[in-house]
């Protein structure tokens, strides 16, 4: 599980667009960032009255930076970070004001503004559950501070089969 309370560098890869509004119907990598990644959240007082605490402390939120960060059809990219895949992107906030942390409109979203932070869900906590449905791993290279969130029930959401695509995804092609 991450601890950090500082900022440290790690790799995204995205194949969506690169600005909103744009379009694109190849599958080819349209950009790598290096990105500044944090836990707990910038704003996560804000994020857990919008998303819930529990769920809230599994994220981990990049430095909003100019021409820097996630943008649409990017969701399911794996975050890399010192060599393995820690998170899969997930969405982005824009902030109408970073010291108090008010959160804009999402009409209002720009990718790479200053004011934009992506979320991206951190992958150890289903590891289990996604490796009794995908065999990609010994449970012996599972780090045993991999456990499952508190009331999961092992039902399939949206986020934990994004988990699954993008770890079959990187198993192929790595």
């Amino acid at each position: 599980p991450w601890t950090y309370h500082s900022y440290f560098e790690c790799e995204f890869t995205g194949f969506g667009r690169v600005q909103i509004g744009e379009t694109s119907s190849d599958d080819k990598v349209r950009k790598t960032h290096i990105l500044a990644v944090k836990n707990p959240c910038l704003c996560s007082f804000r994020l857990k009255a919008a998303f819930g605490p529990s769920a809230v402390s599994r994220y981990l939120c990049t430095k909003p930076e100019a021409d820097v960060g996630v943008c649409s059809g990017d969701s399911g990219g794996g975050l890399l970070c010192d060599g393995e895949v820690k998170a899969v992107a997930m969405q982005l906030v824009q902030l109408e004001n970073i010291k108090t942390c008010d959160v804009g409109r999402i009409g209002k979203l720009q990718c790479g503004s200053p004011r934009v932070f992506s979320i991206f869900q951190d992958t150890c906590p289903f590891v289990r559950w996604i490796n009794s449905y995908v065999k990609l791993l010994n449970n012996s290279d599972i780090s045993p501070n991999c456990v499952e969130p508190k009331g999961h029930c092992g039902c399939i959401t949206y986020n934990l089969l994004t988990l699954v695509s993008v770890l079959i995804i990187q198993f192929i092609f790595l």
